[in-house]
């Protein structure tokens, strides 16, 4: 985990802070059981063997999330 995740060290600090201020306006509790699927699904995608490019497509549609991939190199 720590291997595949290493290339996006250095956005940490901004990522956690953009997820706690994400979290504080966010009124729609999330399942349980839908917080254990979505993170079977991201360890998934970061034991795979894909490219960085792969990988950020995938971890983004794990996520829901629309973010352009230069955004994260």
């Amino acid at each position: 985990l720590g291997n595949s995740l290493s290339p996006f060290i250095n956005d940490l600090p901004k990522l956690r802070k953009e997820y706690h201020e994400a979290r504080k306006i966010s009124e729609m509790p999330i399942a349980d059981e839908k917080r254990m699927g979505v993170l079977k699904d991201f360890v998934q995608v970061l034991e795979s063997s894909k490219s960085p490019g792969e990988l950020v497509c995938a971890l983004q549609s794990i996520l829901g999330a629309e973010m352009p991939v230069e955004a994260v190199y």
